[in-house]
Order: C-alpha cells, then structure tokens, then sequence
C-alpha cells in the first residue's frame, strides 16, 4: 500500500514539476518565440511571403517591438498587450514599405534614418525583391 502512495506522490510530483517549467519557459522565451509566428501569420493573411520577408528582418521586428514593450510596460501599459500591439504596427510598416518605401513614409529625423528603413534596408526588403 505504501509503495502504491509513493508512486502516486512522485507522479504527482514530476506532473507539477512539468507544468512549473512550462510556465517559466513561457513566460521567459515566448516573446521572440510567439512574436516570430505571430508576424508570420500576420504577413500570410496579407499574402506577403516569407521570401520577401527573411527570418532575420522577422527577428530584427520582433525585437524592435519587444524593446518597445519593455520600455512602455515601465508606465500603465502591460508588456503583453504593448507587445502585441508593436507585432500589429510592424506588420503594417512592412505593408507600407512592400508598396511604397517614399522618403516620405520613413522620414530621416537629425540625420539619423527611421528605424524602421534602417531594418528594411539592412534586410534589402523592398518591392520585387525575393
């Protein structure tokens, strides 16, 4: 009888044990994780393709928008919902810039570029290019 309860208990135990180290890995690498596959199937529903738009530009975005969360979250903002709605804002720029990438869309500001043309133009994502 004993036995059987000890075995139990460590099942129990190992059980728990999973599920508080899926917590924390989901809590610590799902941003550039979930962020990634977010973009990428708010990219597909646009029709833009992964040959348009690299893994490395992806990864860039995605941590764009993960610094930007970071430092939004410091004020009344959570960092999940900031970080969602940064995947959101990036999709759209990459929308504009696969149809027009004009000076006038991504403005230089004191000489320096928009951060966003600076990650396009690293990446070389622009119209007709694969």
């Amino acid at each position: 009888m004993y036995v059987l309860l000890w075995i139990v208990l460590a099942i129990a135990v190992m059980y728990i044990a999973r599920l508080a180290i899926l917590a924390y890995v989901g809590t610590h690498a799902a941003p550039e994780i979930s962020g990634a596959a977010y973009l990428r199937k708010e990219l597909a529903k646009l029709e833009i393709s992964t040959s348009q738009v690299p893994d490395e530009c992806i990864a860039d975005l995605v941590q764009l928008c993960k610094r930007t969360a970071e430092f939004q979250s410091y004020g009344s903002k959570k960092f999940t919902t900031s970080f969602v709605e940064g995947l959101d804002v990036a999709v759209g720029m990459v929308q504009i810039w696969l149809v027009n990438p004009s000076e006038s869309n991504f403005p230089s500001f004191d000489g320096r570029k928009d951060i966003y043309r600076e990650i396009f133009e690293r990446h070389q994502i622009g119209p007709g290019q694969s």
